[in-house]
């Protein structure tokens, strides 16, 4: 499989690249899930930027969205992860509503969820 590496946003150590993953929800909305770098090295297995709509991402942590992903993402294989996030996803929250609940509650209780906005080429 080949991975857009191309950076569309940063916010200090964190870049966020232009890979996407679809995470369709039970009730068939959908939220789009890109890999983030810590420090420009290989895609970090716990962070995601969640794409908000123009231009703008919230960076967030899998691990307060699922817990059990903090033990389970760095046992498997690294092409099984996305599979492995976005089945973890969907189980835990049915809806976008539920979904964007638990990116509001991961902001009020694990301080704020970052903003990044895209950059745009000179």
């Amino acid at each position: 499989m080949l991975n857009d590496t191309r950076i569309i946003g940063r916010l200090g150590a964190y870049s966020v690249t232009a890979q996407r993953y679809e995470l369709q929800l039970v009730d068939g909305s959908l939220r789009w899930l890109h890999d983030v770098r810590r420090h420009l090295e290989e895609p970090d297995i716990y962070f995601r930027a969640v794409h908000r709509g123009a231009g703008v991402y919230t960076l967030v942590d899998l691990r307060r969205l699922v817990p059990t992903l903090a033990e389970s993402l760095p046992l498997a294989p690294a092409i099984d992860r996305p599979g492995l996030v976005y089945y973890s996803l969907r189980h835990r929250y049915p809806g976008a509503l539920q979904f964007d609940i638990a990116l509001r509650d991961a902001q009020a209780l694990h301080g704020p969820v970052r903003e990044v906005k895209a950059e745009v080429p000179a």
